[in-house]
This record gives structure tokens, C-alpha cells and sequence, in this order.
């Protein structure tokens, strides 16, 4: 791969040739281009021992579960004249979801339950949500 000549340090301190034939390398200019890579490595099946599973967004159906839900102090102010732990709502944060329109459409919107009810962004058509995934990080520019 390579024209030059690699050398790899063993564990007791000799070197040997390395063989870099079968290697293959992705050079990435940013850490968005690094993020992508490692999300197509997982969905290609080749996980390095380096990307954790949790570092990886995958889409997650409905029917295997639901967000993670908190207890809210939105319910303090939400018709409740007065404040009882027992009023609380639980609610999750705003995830990203893949909706069924009723003529089969499939759309990507983001939404969060409130007490394991899905409340919807934009609440224009009916549609079943069928699967989610946690919100990507913001893009943060890369100043190097």
C-alpha cells in the first residue's frame, strides 16, 4: 500500500517489517467526516474495538421501546393549581422519528413523549410514529 518502509515495535522491543498489504485506510478532514465513517463501518458490519455502540445512532422501533422519560416541571404550570409530586409528568427529550403518513409516506420529523404518549413537533397529518433515534450533536465548526 504504501512506498515506503514500516517498521512495528513488538511488546519486547525489537522491530519487525510490518505488512501493510491488506490494510486500507479512510482519512477523514473533519470530525463529521470521522462520525460518518464510523456509522458506515457499523452498518457495513465492521466495527473497530475503538466506536462503541452507543457512539453510533441507529434507528430504534416503537415497538422495542420508548424514549427515556423524566420527571417534568412543566406540570407545575400546566393546569395544576397546585404543585403535587404526584401531578408530574414524565416526559423525554426531542428525538428524531421516521412517521407514517396514512397513504404509506414515511417522513423523518422530530418529536417527544409526555407520559408515554407521542407528541409530535408539528401535529399537521395523522401518522403512526414507527421508529426513533436520540437528536445528532449540533454541528460545532471545526477551528484548526
Amino acid at each position: 500500500m504504501s512506498d515506503g518502509m514500516l517498521l512495528q515495535i513488538r511488546d519486547d522491543g525489537t522491530a519487525e517489517l510490518y505488512d501493510d498489504t491488506y490494510d486500507i485506510t479512510i482519512h477523514c478532514t473533519s470530525q463529521e467526516e470521522q462520525d460518518a465513517a464510523r456509522v458506515l463501518l457499523k452498518r457495513a458490519g465492521a466495527i473497530p474495538h475503538w466506536v462503541s455502540q452507543d457512539d453510533i445512532p441507529r434507528w430504534i422501533t416503537v415497538s422495542e421501546r420508548l424514549p427515556e422519560e423524566r420527571d417534568s416541571m412543566f406540570s407545575k404550570f400546566h393546569g395544576t393549581p397546585r404543585w403535587r409530586p404526584s401531578m408530574w409528568l414524565r416526559q423525554s427529550d426531542r428525538v428524531l422519528v421516521t412517521s407514517e403518513l396514512a397513504d404509506g409516506t414515511r417522513i423523518t420529523e422530530t418529536a417527544m413523549t409526555r407520559d408515554r404518549e407521542w407528541k409530535p413537533d408539528h401535529a399537521i397529518f395523522k401518522r403512526e410514529i414507527v421508529a426513533w433515534m436520540p437528536m445528532p450533536k449540533p454541528y460545532k465548526e471545526d477551528r484548526k
